[in-house]
């Protein structure tokens, strides 16, 4: 949809105005595994992969549901991290994963859309 795609695009510019301002290696974060609707107060588990082309990215993880901030997590030795939670609203959650950056990486942004079926 339009706004999944405008969400893409500034995150896109986002990550790369880091690194240019920055001086540091863009980096990518992908949402691999997590629900975008959910019940109130259900359980909701996350899992996400950050990639670059410098060696494996350190740092950590934000996820927003719904536009709260509901969790973080520190990257493991293969650049992964899961995060289990709790929902904070009923329906579309808009799962948004924040990576943190690192001294070599910088900050990305992903949301996770509905996919169609």
């Amino acid at each position: 949809d339009s706004v999944g795609a405008l969400t893409d695009w500034i995150n896109a510019r986002i990550g790369y105005l880091d690194s240019v301002l920055n001086a540091e290696t863009p980096s990518s974060v992908e949402i691999t595994s997590g629900s975008v609707t959910a019940a109130q107060g259900a359980t909701v588990t996350y899992s996400f992969r950050v990639t670059g082309n410098q060696g494996t990215p350190t740092g950590t993880v934000k996820l927003l549901l719904a536009g709260h901030a509901v969790g973080s997590a520190d990257l493991d030795g293969t650049g992964v991290a899961h995060i289990t939670t709790t929902a904070p609203v009923t329906g579309e959650l808009y799962p948004t994963a924040v990576y943190s950056g690192d001294k070599s990486y910088a900050i990305a942004q992903t949301v996770l859309h509905q996919k169609a079926s």
